[in-house]
C-alpha cells in the first residue's frame, strides 16, 4: 500500500523546520509541492504545468520552437500545447 504524503493542517504541503516542502519520504528529493495549473502565466492545467517544470522549463520562451515536441512528456496534451501556442503568439 502506498504511503500517504505528510499534510500539514489545513491540507496545505508539510514542511520542514525551515519552511521548505517537505519530501514525500518514498522518493527523495520529490517534494509534495503544489505547482498548480498555471505555467507562466497561462492556465494550462496542473499536469501540463508539473511536466513542463519537471523538463526544465521554466517560461514560454524556454519552450522549444516547435510546440508538438512537448507531446512526448507524460501530461501534456494537445490543449496545453494549444493554449501555449496562443499565449507565444499574443506575446504573453
Amino acid at each position: 500500500m502506498p504511503r500517504a504524503i505528510p499534510k500539514s493542517s489545513g491540507g496545505l504541503p508539510a514542511r520542514d523546520r525551515r519552511g521548505a516542502p517537505r519530501s514525500s519520504g518514498r522518493f527523495p528529493g520529490v517534494t509534495t509541492e503544489d505547482r498548480g495549473p498555471v505555467f507562466d502565466g497561462v492556465r494550462i492545467g496542473r499536469p501540463a504545468t508539473g511536466a513542463l517544470i519537471d523538463a526544465g522549463y521554466r517560461t514560454i520562451g524556454e519552450l522549444p520552437e516547435r510546440l508538438d515536441e512537448l507531446r512526448e512528456l507524460h501530461g501534456v496534451g494537445p490543449r496545453a500545447i494549444h493554449l501555449l501556442a496562443q499565449a507565444r503568439q499574443t506575446g504573453r
